[in-house]
């Protein structure tokens, strides 16, 4: 009878270091994404671009916006 323990825990070693080298190449893709839209949130803030009031969208839209839900009155 062979002992196969020691193949077990180097192949359990190498599935956790995939594992863990997938988890770090999502983040790095998740942290841009994150940090792009704090920095557009930022500039916005910055720049004082805001999103229209209700009553420019019922002026403009004619008060279609509330029928699919935008905002409440």
């Amino acid at each position: 009878m062979l002992d196969s323990e020691g193949a077990t825990a180097i192949e359990y070693g190498l599935i956790a270091s995939l594992i863990a080298f997938a988890v770090v190449g999502s983040l790095s893709v998740l942290k841009a994404a994150v940090m792009g839209n704090f920095l557009w949130t930022a500039t916005a803030l910055t720049m004082g671009q805001g999103s229209p009031s209700p009553e420019f969208l019922e002026m403009v839209w004619g008060g279609h916006g509330r029928r699919f839900g935008q905002w409440h009155a």
